[in-house]
């Protein structure tokens, strides 16, 4: 939790720094081994032409469609990748049809049920953890033996134990999970690009 001083609401730039701190912080707590192994299934999964399915709601949702833009358009640009992404948070005539018809809850399962299989895998993302279609998208994950991904915060809820892979970052300030989130997403997109690039100004960008 974020420890604001008396005079916070007197200076956004207070707020700013504050915020940016524990942003910083809360990244540092990555557990790298499994962070490392993640990456390497997501590269194993598009290598041997796997679908990648991801999934979120709220701003969970957009960093998923903003997955789906960076991998497929990110990772094949100047690489011999061709990533297989499929964002199941991104039509919403299926997603209002299923919750109308079935229940919210299944709007990710019902989509996966059919088609996944144990070539793919499915990276979601939750702030809590504790989605129930989040839960129930994991739970279909192992049915069809596929891996599973989760980018969460805060105690990581129940999707944790349930993820082979759980990116957590135990933060208790939605905005700064979601940036986190993001961040990691567009870290592994850059690095595999890096990785397989054939052009060497990629190569030699400087952090």
């Amino acid at each position: 939790m974020i420890d604001f001083p008396k005079n916070f609401f007197e200076d956004s730039a207070i707020y700013f720094e504050k915020y940016s701190n524990e942003l910083s912080k809360a990244a540092s707590l990555i557990d790298k081994k499994v962070y490392i192994n993640a990456v390497e299934e997501i590269e194993k999964t598009i290598i041997r032409g796997g679908t990648i399915y991801t999934m979120g709601n709220g701003g969970s949702a957009s960093i998923s469609g903003h997955l789906l833009c960076d991998y497929v358009k990110g990772i094949y640009t100047d690489t011999s990748l061709k990533p297989k992404v499929l964002c199941l948070s991104s039509e919403i005539s299926i997603i209002s049809a299923i919750a109308n018809d079935i229940s919210y809850d299944e709007i990710f399962s019902f989509q996966l049920h059919e088609t996944l299989t144990e070539s793919d895998i499915i990276i979601a993302i939750s702030s809590s953890g504790n989605s129930e279609n989040i839960i129930k998208a994991l739970n279909e994950a192992k049915i069809s033996k596929a891996k599973s991904i989760l980018f969460c915060g805060f105690d990581g809820g129940r999707g944790k134990k349930l993820a082979d892979y759980a990116i957590h970052f135990p933060v208790n300030n939605y905005g700064i999970t979601e940036d986190l989130h993001q961040m990691t997403m567009h870290t592994i997109a850059q690095y595999l690009r890096m990785k397989h690039t054939k052009n060497t100004d990629i190569k030699n960008i400087k952090f």
